[in-house]
Formats: C-alpha cells, sequence, structure tokens
C-alpha cells in the first residue's frame, strides 16, 4: 500500500546538497584557502605566512618589495640563487627577527614560501628605502609622466612621500625621470641605429636631394658611432633659388641632451620677410673643422 509521505504533507522548503558540495566526513580537516599576493594586495596590511604561492621568482621578488615600501622595512635579499631551486630569502635590517625563505616546489609547479618569522621589532622609517629603486618607482609613475612629461624634481618628490611616506632627493628624482623617458620613448642608442635605415629611405623618396651620414669606428664597441648629419631637401634648395633673397644666414645652437652636440642650420629670407630653413645638420660641436665640412 502506498501513502502519501510526511516530506509531502510539510509546506517547509527542502534543501538539496550541491553537486559539487561534499559530505562531511568525521575526522577529516576541511582544506584551507590559500592566500594570493599578487601586485593588487594590499600591502599595508599584508601577514606573511608559510604555503602562500607565487607564479615565479619573479613575482615574489616584486611582492618583497612592494611590502617593504608600502610599510617602511628594509628589507634586503640574503639568499639568492637560481640554479637551487631558484631559492631566495629576505630579512629585515640589523636587530630585526623578520625573514622569509621560499624556493621552487616542483610538485606544485610554484614559487612557495616554505619559512616565515612575520615578527617587525624595528619602526617605520620616511629614510631611503632599499627596495625603493629608481627603475621599479619609474614603471610606477609611468602614466604620471605620460601625461606630464615635464613634472618638475618638487612636485615627483612630494608625490613620492605621499604615496609611499619615504623622502628621496634631486639626485633621485633625475634617474627617475631618465628611465621612465627610456620607457616611453626607447634609448638614445636605439634611436640612433635607425638613422642608417631613415637616411636609406630619404634617399630612395628624394633622389635629388643631399644626405649624408657620417659614422666613425669605437674602440669598446664594434658598430660605428654617430658623428655627422646633413640634410638638404631639393625642394627646398629649389624654393630658395627661386623665390628667396640671395642670403644665407648660418648659425648653431645646443643639442640638450646628455649626448651634447650642436645644430648647424642655414636660413634665409622669403618674399615676405619669413624665416626659410634651407639645410641644417648635426654636428659633434661648434668648431672650424665642422663649419668647414658643413660649407
Amino acid at each position: 500500500m502506498i501513502t502519501s509521505s510526511d516530506y509531502d504533507r510539510s509546506d517547509d522548503d527542502i534543501d538539496t546538497p550541491d553537486e559539487n558540495e561534499e559530505d562531511p566526513v568525521p575526522g577529516k580537516k576541511k582544506k584551507s584557502s590559500v592566500l594570493v599576493v599578487n601586485e593588487h594586495t594590499d600591502f599595508t596590511k599584508l601577514k606573511w605566512a608559510v604555503g602562500i604561492r607565487f607564479p615565479s621568482r619573479e613575482v615574489f621578488r616584486d611582492c618583497v618589495t612592494r611590502y617593504s615600501i608600502a610599510q617602511g622595512r628594509n628589507c634586503t635579499f640574503v639568499v639568492s640563487d637560481k640554479s637551487r631551486g631558484k631559492r631566495l630569502g629576505v630579512k629585515c635590517k640589523e636587530g630585526c627577527p623578520f625573514n622569509l625563505y621560499g624556493s621552487w616546489d616542483n610538485s606544485q609547479a610554484c614559487f612557495l614560501i616554505k619559512t616565515v618569522n612575520p615578527k617587525h621589532h624595528c619602526q617605520r622609517t620616511m629614510e631611503k628605502n632599499r627596495q625603493l629603486k629608481s627603475t621599479w618607482l619609474a614603471k610606477q609613475f609611468l602614466e604620471v609622466f605620460k601625461a606630464t612629461p615635464h613634472l618638475s624634481a618638487k612636485d615627483i618628490i612630494e608625490t613620492v612621500r605621499r604615496a609611499y611616506k619615504i623622502m628621496i632627493n634631486k639626485s633621485f628624482v633625475y634617474k627617475v625621470k631618465y628611465y621612465a623617458h627610456k620607457l616611453l620613448h626607447g634609448s638614445m642608442k636605439e634611436h640612433y641605429s635607425k638613422l642608417g635605415s631613415y637616411m636609406l629611405v630619404l634617399e630612395q623618396e628624394y633622389p635629388n636631394s643631399t644626405f649624408t651620414l657620417c659614422t666613425k669606428p669605437h674602440v669598446r664597441m664594434s658598430d660605428p658611432v654617430f658623428f655627422r648629419m646633413f640634410i638638404c631637401f631639393d625642394a627646398l634648395k629649389q624654393g630658395w633659388l627661386e623665390g628667396c633673397r640671395k642670403l644665407l644666414c648660418v648659425d648653431a645652437c645646443f643639442l640638450k641632451t646628455f649626448l651634447g652636440g650642436q645644430l648647424i642650420s642655414a636660413i634665409g629670407r622669403d618674399a615676405n620677410d619669413q624665416m626659410y630653413p634651407l639645410t641644417w645638420a648635426v654636428v659633434e660641436g661648434e668648431n672650424n673643422d665642422s663649419y668647414k665640412w658643413f660649407f
């Protein structure tokens, strides 16, 4: 005989276990979740613990840097061995018991923290932090330099003080600006290495023009080094001959880069008494030899 169940007469909803839920097993501990640490972690509140995983040794190194700067701790890397399990050890300044040790774990295919003493006996300081490198700070402020490339040293010092509670000096600021400029625009060596291709394209596109690139050998470098460059477009030359006064003014100005050099230019006057650039050259300096070569 089939009778209706007590559940059929109940008004309460019945909760059924999810497919992914497992029935609790007596005596079996639930596996704890592993803390994920990355560049988006709040390093002002980070507590180090054994078992924290990182995808690589480099990510762990970057997280230690961010932690040291955020909490004002002068941490240093004391054990660094890529050949033996990519080991990396960290300690704080002398007298502070804080230390970290991690290495690559093949079974879990990640960089794992294996030893931790999270206690600090040192106090936060606003002096220069060992982990605050100019290259690292340039990467952090890259968008700032992109929006305001001529940010003054005073403004950068104040921005770093507010963001990281660390005081830096002007010489450090100039290093930061140099590396930021290098990241945004490339190095001078990369720029000058493209001059040969640039001059070749100009010669192909403007066959009647005059383009000259002078290089000289270098003692310590296999590639030749830039020496002088001369540019004169045929259209400018014809325009000066047909529509300008037969007068040329020649002068030079400094190139304001750390490489130095001079920009020599020949300027004419057109019918409206406006300046008419005819030709220009980049030379090593303003001297008799460079002027003779230019003329």
